[in-house]
């Protein structure tokens, strides 16, 4: 297993998880954890904290049941 530390970056243009774009950027710390299989990559799972995410987008964290949380 590899693991790789980086930062998803970008700005919010497009749909996220139903809610509207913002427009505003985001840098979310991340991990990749790369799995190898006979010298070769064979699974790669990316981990990041969907809840800073949303905040720095300015978007409302979802409520239980996957609905947008009362404004």
């Amino acid at each position: 297993m590899v693991i790789g530390l980086w930062t998803l970056r970008g700005t919010l243009r497009g749909e996220l998880f139903g809610m509207p774009p913002t427009g505003r950027p985001v840098a979310v710390p991340a991990v990749s954890a790369y799995f190898l299989r006979d010298g070769k990559l064979c699974c790669e799972r990316i981990f990041f904290d969907v809840a800073t995410l949303l905040a720095q987008a300015g978007l409302p964290m979802p409520a239980v049941g996957g609905s947008p949380a009362p404004t």
